[in-house]
């Protein structure tokens, strides 16, 4: 039901750094899709200089996809472990 959708909403959007040619961020966005979820998808293709260096300040590395929850302030890589979050 659309009350049972909302209760699992995040009260801010998660936010999602990936690229669309990587099959580890493709896991995620099928994941985000099946869970109806609201997330702010970041693209970050290679050279992109919009959220691609911002992915890598805050994470550390250029590794896709990663993921922050400014709910909780958690973030992470590994695309298992991000779905195992969501």
């Amino acid at each position: 039901s659309s009350d049972a959708l909302a209760l699992r909403q995040p009260a801010q959007p998660l936010v999602i750094y990936e690229f669309q040619g990587c099959p580890f961020c493709r896991k995620v966005r099928v994941a985000v899709s099946a869970l109806g979820l609201d997330v702010l998808f970041k693209p970050c293709p290679k050279d992109g200089k919009t959220w691609r260096p911002e992915a890598i300040e805050k994470g550390g590395k250029a590794q896709f996809p990663y993921m922050e929850d400014p709910n909780t302030g958690t973030a992470m890589y590994e695309s298992a472990d991000i779905i195992a979050y969501l």
